[in-house]
């Protein structure tokens, strides 16, 4: 019969942990939860990002399309031509761009690489501590 234990994550084995003054357990413990609190007030600057790059484009997309309506109206007043009505295709474009966008973006979702089951970052480390 054999008994076996592992560990993973950023503290030590219990056993060792347990050797340790309680101040210095109370610390490493603030730094495992720090690194948990940074990433997550890293995911929330990036998606605060994404929706401020959204807005942009969509006043961007905006402005241009009023220039563009603009210049093909001066363009048909001066020509009579409805080739004037070109302007239009860039902003046309842009909007649709802008559109199709933030559903090409990935940066606030998790990626899945293909060596990465389940995302758990502590799996290469699962059988550090094994006896």
């Amino acid at each position: 019969m054999g008994v076996s234990e592992s560990y993973s994550g950023m503290l030590p084995k219990p056993d060792d942990f347990n050797k340790c003054p309680l101040n210095i357990q109370e610390r490493m413990c603030r730094w495992n939860d720090a690194f948990t609190i940074d990433e997550s007030k890293r995911q929330n600057n990036l998606v605060n990002a994404e929706i401020e790059q959204a807005r942009k484009g969509m006043w961007v997309s905006t402005f241009l399309f009023l220039v563009a309506m603009i210049f093909a109206l001066v363009a048909f007043i001066l020509t009579k031509s409805s080739w004037s009505f070109g302007f239009l295709a860039v902003p046309v474009v842009s909007i649709i761009a802008n559109l199709f966008e933030p559903i090409a973006s990935r940066s606030s979702r998790d990626k899945k690489k293909p060596g990465n089951v389940s995302g758990n970052a502590d799996q290469g480390q699962a059988g550090a501590g094994e006896k």
